[in-house]
This record gives structure tokens, C-alpha cells and sequence, in this order.
């Protein structure tokens, strides 16, 4: 096995990326990574593959991150391209995938506790050597907005922009605010009615949460609150993993950028998802029935089902896909349940440049788990790409549209008969996105038209 060699095969045209990180053998985790004791890997690579020992050899990588590459190195090979892509006006998802216990909340926000010491202030305002993808991105893109706003607000043609971030974590008992949950607030639609006040409209295009914080990025002290959102996320031991994550994470960032000569405003995304890790229940759980003998709900085992269902869903998808593709018929999502795969839409149908992490592990017990995500990565590699910049609104027409909404919603929930069924809950929470992109359209506003921000 080679553990030196980085297989980088990036275009700059390319709009889907599939990247191979092989975790450092028994690095971490506990559970089956003491199998790693041996010494020896099953995963084997090249600059053109990459293997599980004796089984089919993938070349779809378009880069293969070796066990030894830092979390700069790694953060430097690709992501200023997606970044600049983000503020050339397309949408942009960063993917983590893999077993539990294979370094994918490792690659996205950083080691165990990282975000909860950020979030102290422990690291000030630098970008720390353990920081993942997000930390460091989010970094980086306030940097280049303050520089934007700096720059142009002092040339006759300028944009203004702004930053906005939003948190959800995706799990079996509903969607929840990270923001909220951190703050230990309760900004829920739906008390009492087994949701967490996080919604998904399943029939807009592309469809999109509803509900959750919307908050605004003006100093580095709103990154420290991030940071701290992201650490209040659902975590737990289990045999395979002593700090697995319990849910889906998806943290958005959205650009903001009004075109002064035009009266234009144009958002784009950049969403970073961490998945919850599959696993093998019988392998992760002592008890793998749905109640424990005290007879209180076995959470643990349940979450474990949960999550193994959206990435079955996840690979029904990528199948029928390519199923569908053959017969020149037209995707369809709602044939599935997960509010995941809706979520991920951009990246499945093609309209959002996608970069997809395959974390694998090198233990001997891992040699199945660590194939099928292989597998996965090379079946997600083949989907189709047809990204296109993100058009714009008018701001006058854009804030009608929002004012209009909120005043058709608060109607529509004054004459219902009850508040807890779900449409209700959805136009609660209509209500709230609107007021919250009005408050962000104040920052294009005349009076602070060539205004510099500032930064603490």
C-alpha cells in the first residue's frame, strides 16, 4: 500500500467531484478500529485506483486523500475553486459519506470537541490546524465578502454583499434548529405534535426547509455562535464508534449579492452535509431490539435503523436514476420518504456542483463496509452535471413577493380551524423565512448603499 501518493485528477471545468480519505490505520474511534492493531490495511492505491484488498479496483476518484494528509492540505486541494465557484453564482454541496467510525465529522467540521472549543473563543479568530471543511470555509468566505464590500464600495459599479447561515440536523424524532438547540430556545410551530418545528416543502423546486434560523454573518463572533450550533449536534458511543453522530447534518451558507447598477439580488448556497455513519446493528448495538428490558424505547438502535434507511433510500435513488436515465424519462422524487434525498436533489439531478467525500476505514472488520462506500462513490460519480448560474430578482419585486406571502400566510392561519396540523405549521414557518430574507434585503438598502462593513 502507498501512503504518499495523491491521486488529483481535478478539471476546473469539472462540476462533481468524488474524493476517496482513507482513515490512518486504528486512528481513533474505538469499536472495530482495534482491529487495525495488526498493522495491516485493506485498502490498497494508486494514482489511477483505488481498492479493497482483492476486490474491484474504483478509478472514479478524482482525488484519493492519502492516511498521512493534514486537514490544510486537504482543505487547499480543492476547496478555494469551490469557493470561488460559490461567488461566481452556483450553487455548491460538500458531502461526507462512509461507514460510522471513518472520519467523515473528522473531515467536515474537525476532531471531537473541536467546535465546542471554538465556540469558547479557544482558538480566537485563526484558523486552527484541526479545523475541517466548514470551519475553515466559512472562514474564508466572510474574509472575501469583507473584501468585497470593501472593494466595491469604493468603485462606481459596486455589489453589496451578505452572508446568512443556517443549521438543521436531520434525525428520527424531526428536523431541528441547531441554532435553537444550542441556545436551548424554543421556536418550534408544532408543540405537541411530534415535529420539531423544521419543515421540508416537498413540491417547491428545488424543495427547501422551512422554519429553521436564518442567521446573518457580520462579525467574527457569528462564526463563534455557528460553532457552537454545530457542537450542540446529537452524538453518542457505540461499539463501533465512542462519538457517533446521531443524525444528518446540513449547515448552509447563502451569499447574498446585490447589483447596484441593476437593482438585482442574487443567492447562492453552499451546503456542507455530514451524514450520520451507517452501520451494522448487531455490530454498533449490545441490544439491538426496539425497547430495552426496562422497557423505555432503545433510541440508540432505533437512530441506527433510521439512518441505515435514508442511505438505503439514498442508493434506490442512485439506481433509478440510472434506470430512468436509460428510458429517457424524467426524474421523480416522490417516490421516497427521507426528507434527506429531497434535500440533496441538487446534487443527485445535477444543478449544484458537488463534491462527495468517501471516508473509508482500513480495519480488517471494516472490509465489506468500506466496498459498498466505494461502491456508492462510484455509482454517485456517474450522475449527470448540469450546473447553471443562479438567476436573479429584481429587489423591489422580490420584497413584494415576500410581503405578499407573509399577508396570504397570516390569513390563511388566522381562518384555520386548528394550529397543530401540518399546514399550518408550514405557513408559521413560511412566515418566518420571509420576515427573516426582508431583514437580510435592509442591508441593500438606500441609505447603506457604499457603507464598508466592518469586522470585530
Amino acid at each position: 500500500m502507498m501512503t504518499t501518493h495523491v491521486c488529483n485528477k481535478n478539471d476546473s471545468s469539472k462540476q462533481r467531484f468524488g474524493v476517496v480519505r482513507i482513515k490512518p490505520l486504528g486512528a481513533g474511534g474505538g469499536g472495530v478500529e482495534t482491529s487495525s492493531a495488526t498493522g495491516k490495511s485493506i485498502i490498497d492505491f494508486s494514482k489511477d485506483h483505488v481498492s479493497v484488498r482483492d476486490r474491484k479496483k474504483y478509478s472514479y476518484p478524482s482525488m484519493i486523500i492519502p492516511p498521512r494528509m493534514k486537514q490544510d492540505e486537504l482543505f487547499d486541494n480543492f476547496m478555494p475553486k469551490c469557493i470561488d465557484d460559490f461567488f461566481q453564482g452556483y450553487n455548491v454541496n460538500v458531502i461526507a459519506y462512509g461507514q460510522t467510525g471513518t472520519g467523515k465529522t473528522h473531515t467536515m467540521f474537525g476532531p471531537p470537541g473541536c467546535m465546542k472549543r471554538a465556540a469558547r473563543g479557544e482558538y480566537s479568530y485563526e484558523t486552527h490546524q484541526t479545523y475541517g471543511l466548514f470551519p475553515r470555509g466559512i472562514l474564508e468566505i466572510f474574509r472575501k465578502v469583507h473584501e468585497c464590500n470593501t472593494t466595491e464600495s469604493q468603485s462606481s459599479s459596486s455589489n453589496i454583499y451578505a452572508l446568512t447561515c443556517s443549521a438543521v440536523e436531520l434525525c428520527h424524532m424531526g428536523n431541528e434548529d441547531m441554532f435553537n438547540k444550542s441556545e436551548k430556545r424554543d421556536y418550534s410551530f408544532a408543540n405537541g405534535s411530534g415535529s420539531l418545528g423544521i419543515i421540508l416543502n416537498r413540491d417547491e423546486k428545488p424543495p427547501r426547509l422551512y422554519g429553521q434560523n436564518e442567521y446573518e454573518i457580520k462579525t467574527y463572533d457569528d462564526i463563534l455562535r455557528v460553532f457552537a450550533a454545530i457542537a450542540s449536534r446529537n452524538t453518542e458511543g457505540t461499539l463501533l464508534n465512542d462519538t457517533s453522530s446521531r443524525s444528518h447534518c446540513l449547515v448552509a451558507l447563502k451569499l447574498w449579492r446585490y447589483d447596484v447598477s441593476t437593482k438585482m439580488v442574487f443567492k447562492t448556497r453552499f451546503q456542507f452535509c455530514d451524514l450520520a455513519g451507517s452501520e451494522k446493528l448487531d455490530k454498533a448495538h449490545s441490544d439491538t431490539s426496539m425497547k430495552l428490558p426496562n422497557g423505555e424505547w432503545n433510541h440508540l438502535a432505533i437512530m441506527g435503523m433510521s439512518t441505515n434507511f435514508s442511505y438505503t433510500e439514498l442508493q434506490r435513488c442512485l439506481n433509478d436514476i440510472a434506470i430512468q436515465k436509460k428510458q429517457n424519462r424524467k426524474f421523480n422524487f416522490r417516490a421516497y420518504v427521507t426528507d434527506l434525498l429531497f434535500l440533496l436533489s441538487g446534487s443527485l439531478v445535477g444543478n449544484a456542483i458537488t463534491a462527495l467525500f468517501v471516508c473509508v476505514s482500513q480495519a480488517e472488520s471494516n472490509k465489506a463496509e468500506s466496498n459498498y462506500a466505494l461502491d456508492f462513490g462510484e455509482k454517485f460519480s456517474k450522475l449527470d452535471m448540469n450546473c447553471q448560474k443562479v438567476k436573479g430578482r429584481l429587489l423591489e419585486d422580490l420584497q413584494k413577493e415576500l410581503l405578499k406571502s407573509i399577508d396570504d400566510n397570516c390569513r390563511q392561519i388566522d381562518s384555520a380551524s386548528t394550529w397543530k396540523n401540518r399546514y399550518t405549521m408550514m405557513r408559521k414557518a413560511q412566515v418566518r423565512d420571509c420576515e427573516q430574507i426582508l431583514n437580510v434585503l435592509k442591508n441593500f438598502s438606500e441609505e447603506k448603499m457604499g457603507s464598508v462593513k466592518s469586522m470585530n
